[in-house]
């Protein structure tokens, strides 16, 4: 779904008043964040091709990455954030990777992975080719001719290989030859005339060697049956993608860099300015492929959100822990202005797993240090630089925070788990409150961070996690219920001991396919039972089960999964539900049927005229046209009595159409009644 396009189409006797109502701002927010560690996406982010989350099945619980292709032959993988935004934002993406292979590989690695943006417009994605194209542009190759990335628009290549900056396969411009090694960006699928697409824009190579190891290596090429630690390979990478040029002629500045050691600088690789014009509205995502060459590519705790303002960021040593385990989280906060800032306020909360703040008796504080990070124009109200304090530690605790300009300041603290938490987790929230502050700060969607650490019972502990795609809302054509049992205990659960997990599908679904490695499945209706008893070590899931479903009529369905292991000394994690929301449909309307052109339209996706869509024209038979990608309309509210004294008045006519405040729903007037729109479909 790319935008919510209404329109009010003209009818004899159809009256309808309408208010638009667009939040200034919108116009620059937009936060994804998503660490990849868990064993389910969240943030609009959707994944295909080879790409899998290894958590709780190559990685323990809450320690995974998001593998894009494992170190196999003609991989391809993808993962995209299916949230489209405006061009005229700008961007800052940031995200940890590795690339390594546990297998002999004489082409010493490849191929390597690309970050790109495409079109939001873009009718169906379409990831790019394998090997050397990376998943972004085509590949022609003998026999082979396989598409690039449908809508693209730009390319950031992180090519291990060196093929992605080669001039070969079918891709326009670039070296004369493999480029090993190198950061690499390519252009448009549909650039203007005579310019070809996805043409090669610059690089930079870093090193030309394939096997030498070190600060310069896309890759890690020491063959090695474990992903390598940070300490041995390292990079976190950091992309601004900043507007420039004019409201007529729009300009992106690319700005690549990366870390190769946790608390290393950062160093810019590249700076680009693009000249292609920028679609109105941009997707982003993530691909990886390997050709003849191999590696495993996997990426997390990856952040996108607007540049310019202010921003928090947190992060913590353990994802999983036991008690009388220290935590130790930093809290980075960022002003990414011209301008010092003051009075802006941090808040900082601690709490257990199921939303109780925490006392001493469960996580106790010992001790917070404030860094200036070497800027005496960054000072915290309570604190002195590099000082821990140790005393008069309080949960939540809360600071006055000045920055310089283009400055970050960071905060350590650190805790003590002195016993097993409510909800087997301790969730730590960092937020800032702007009120007070000196400038705007447009984004606030980028002022809170959170993270969540799991704590293992030292006794017996198995748990059962229920979800459900598309966020939770319904599709005509099915969605997925999943079903994950993590172990949860600091203990091997035994082969032998059995495990039952039971799934009664609600009424209204109906029941179209299940899918359950190692499980043994049974069922009477929708009555569901899963049954195994292998081994399951600490830390670790079985294999998920997933459940097939369709609507048959309307309704909200609460679906509950209950999970059966006798031995289990901890049954509040034994219960799971999960709310799938009634179906809503979303159709671009048509652009074919007769009737004058609409010529009237609001819009916030930054087009209007013959040259950019023919938008509103393109609608016909309207009086005016709204679209829109996040935000609705509100037509005339009134209540169930307003509406009848309307009707009585003889006031109402067919095809009359208002919110009724009463009665919860959309209702329209028709054959002499007031009848409300109840059953959202498609007629697929």
């Amino acid at each position: 779904m790319l935008a919510n396009k209404l329109i009010v189409r003209s009818y004899k006797f159809l009256t309808l008043f309408v208010l638009v109502l667009f939040s200034n701002s919108y116009n620059s927010q937009f936060t994804i964040t998503e660490n990849f560690r868990g064993s389910a996406l969240t943030s609009d982010i959707i994944k295909g091709g080879n790409a899998v989350l290894t958590s709780g099945v190559q990685d323990p619980i809450n320690n995974g990455w998001l593998r894009l292709t494992n170190n196999s032959t003609y991989q391809r993988g993808y993962a995209y954030v299916n949230k489209a935004f405006p061009s005229s934002f700008g961007l800052y993406i940031d995200f940890e990777y590795k690339t390594w292979r546990s297998s002999a590989d004489s082409n010493d690695g490849g191929d390597g992975f690309s970050v790109y943006l495409f079109d939001a417009a873009t009718p169906t994605f379409q990831n790019g080719a394998y090997g050397g194209s990376l998943g972004y542009a085509q590949l022609v190759s003998g026999a082979t001719n396989q598409p690039g990335l449908a809508g693209a628009y730009l390319g950031v290549g992180f090519d291990e290989y060196g093929n992605f900056a080669n001039a070969n396969e079918g891709k326009n411009g670039g070296t004369n030859g493999r480029a090993p090694n190198s950061i690499v960006l390519r252009g448009p699928a549909n650039p203007a005339n005579p310019l070809l697409p996805y043409r090669y824009l610059t690089h930079k190579q870093l090193q030309t060697s394939t096997s030498t190891d070190g600060p310069n290596s896309i890759d890690y090429n020491a063959t090695t049956a474990t992903r390598p630690n940070d300490a041995t390979f390292y990079r976190r990478v950091k992309i601004f993608i900043e507007t420039i040029g004019t409201p007529a002629l729009p300009k992106y500045k690319i700005r690549v860099l990366w870390r190769t050691s946790p608390n290393g600088a950062d160093v810019e690789h590249i700076n680009y300015d693009t000249t292609d014009p920028i679609p109105s509205m941009l997707k982003l995502g993530f691909a990886a492929s390997s050709g003849g060459a191999i590696n495993y590519h996997e990426i997390r705790n990856l952040t996108i959100t607007t540049t310019g303002g202010v921003r928090v960021h947190k992060n913590v040593n353990l994802y999983n822990a036991i008690p009388n385990d220290n935590l130790t989280y930093t809290v980075d906060v960022v002003n990414e202005t011209m301008t010092p800032i003051t009075n802006l306020v941090l808040n900082d909360i601690i709490k257990d797993g199921l939303g109780n703040t925490t006392g001493n008796s469960v996580f106790e504080l010992t001790s917070i240090t404030f860094n200036n990070n070497g800027n005496s124009g960054n000072t915290a109200t309570g604190f002195v630089s590099g000082v821990p304090k140790t005393t008069g530690l309080t949960n939540p605790f809360s600071t006055t925070v000045n920055l310089d300009a283009m400055k970050t300041a960071s905060f350590t603290v650190v805790g003590k788990i002195k016993t097993l938490p409510p909800g087997n987790s301790i969730v730590n929230t960092a937020s800032l409150d702007v009120s007070g502050l000196n400038i705007i700060d447009a984004d606030k969607t980028n002022n809170s961070a959170s993270v969540q650490t799991t704590v293992f019972n030292s006794s017996v502990d198995l748990k059962i996690e229920k979800g459900v795609d598309n966020q939770g809302t319904a599709l005509a054509t099915g969605n997925v219920y999943t079903l994950l049992v993590s172990n949860l205990s600091s203990i091997n659960k035994p082969a032998s001991a059995l495990v039952t997990v039971n799934d009664v599908v609600p009424a209204g679904l109906t029941v179209t396919g299940v899918s359950a490695p190692g499980w043994t499945v049974s069922n009477t209706g929708n009555n569901y039972t899963f049954t195994r008893s292998d081994a399951l070590n600490s830390g670790f899931s079985y294999p998920e089960i997933k459940i097939n479903v369709t609507p048959n009529g309307p309704g909200t369905w609460t679906n509950t999964a209950n999970l059966n292991y006798p031995p289990d000394t901890n049954p509040s994690n034994n219960t799971s539900s999960v709310l799938l929301k009634p179906l809503v449909c979303f159709k671009n309307p048509a652009t074919n049927v007769p009737g004058e052109v609409t010529k009237v339209g609001i819009t916030l996706l930054n087009r209007a005229g013959a040259s950019n869509g023919n938008w509103p024209m393109v609608r016909k038979g309207g009086h005016i046209a709204l679209e829109s990608n996040t935000q609705g309309f509100v037509i005339t509210r009134m209540t169930t009595t307003e509406l009848e004294a309307i009707k009585t008045a003889n006031n109402a006519v067919e095809g009359m159409m208002s919110y009724d405040t009463t009665a919860n729903c959309l209702k329209i007037f028709t054959n002499g009644n007031w009848k409300c729109f109840n059953y959202p479909s498609c007629s697929y």
